[in-house]
């Protein structure tokens, strides 16, 4: 729609030829992650009911609790798929001149959660 092709020319400054390769380059990434399949129903409860990532304030902050999240490699596809639904569903309220605010809080930092770096494009 109107409002999701104008966060990218507001990204861009209104450099319509720019937007347009992030705009493509976005759509490819969202059809290989599968973004239009996220849902409450395909990722694991467990996600939701821990407490790991949720919505605060009308300020409209993601808050990533990565403390409550425990290590586990075989889980990191999910929590991926998790992370980028919470920011999917709070980005599709936002008008474009809006931001959206994420923090990540582990009680220290990053670090002692294992995961130093999120391969989460958005």
């Amino acid at each position: 729609d109107d409002t999701y092709l104008e966060r990218f020319l507001a990204h861009h400054k209104g450099d319509a030829g720019k937007a347009l390769e992030m705009l493509i380059r976005c759509l490819k990434w969202r059809k290989l992650f599968g973004v239009n399949d996220l849902n409450e129903d395909t990722i694991e409860r467990h996600f939701f009911d821990s407490g790991v990532g949720y919505v605060h304030g009308n300020d409209k902050k993601v808050i990533l609790a990565i403390k409550k999240h425990k290590k586990d490699s075989t889980r990191l596809p999910q929590f991926k798929r998790f992370v980028v639904y919470c920011l999917e569903r709070q980005a599709q309220i936002l008008s474009p001149d809006q931001k959206l605010t994420v923090i990540f809080d582990d009680g220290r930092w990053i670090r002692s959660s294992g995961y130093g770096f999120f391969e989460i494009f958005y």
